[in-house]
């Protein structure tokens, strides 16, 4: 992005939220431009974790298991420059503050949020943004009576801290 607009000064590049798109993928990529994958998370470091998919095994395994294009490729031509002792190729560490966007309990970019994505249908996803837009992102409940119940609690606080602050129109 910085290489791309050298005229604009830009100091830091937020990615958008939504990062599981293939322009975004693109972007983690080693100097052989192949897409890096995420492999975990060091909380030592507070950092993730991505490795070659040519070189690493448990990076193609991750591909594989995605359903994604697994590099045909064995050898990397550029390993000498990037990796030249290790036998698995490139790992990078990238600071958890450095992708601010990315929810670190579950990546947009990990194994099991693309499992638990692909099974969730398309009305919890509905669902899931309307908790998120509503600030209810951390309501568990079933049913449409104990939705409506929750709901009406929120409404009624809501109410109570508007009287409070004296601010109306919530």
């Amino acid at each position: 992005m910085v290489e791309s607009h050298p005229e604009l000064n830009i100091e830091k590049v937020n990615a958008d939220g939504i990062f599981n798109t293939q322009p975004c993928r693109d972007n983690v990529q080693c100097i052989a431009g192949h897409n890096m994958v995420f492999l975990s998370k060091d909380y030592n470091m507070d950092a993730y974790i991505f490795g070659c998919p040519v070189l690493n095994e448990e990076a193609r395994r991750k591909l594989e298991h995605m359903g994604m294009e697994v590099p045909s490729q064995r050898e990397c031509e550029r390993k000498e420059e990037c990796s030249p002792i290790s036998e698995i190729g490139r790992i990078y560490r990238v600071k958890r503050e450095v992708l601010s966007q990315i929810d670190w309990d579950n990546p947009q970019f990990s194994y099991r949020f693309k499992l638990v994505h692909s099974l969730r249908t398309k009305i919890e996803r509905l669902f899931s943004r309307m908790k998120e837009r509503f600030k209810m992102k951390h309501v568990y409940k079933r049913g449409i009576d104990k939705i409506r119940g929750h709901i009406l609690k929120f409404m009624n606080l809501m109410h109570i801290l508007a009287n409070l602050t004296g601010t109306y129109g919530v």
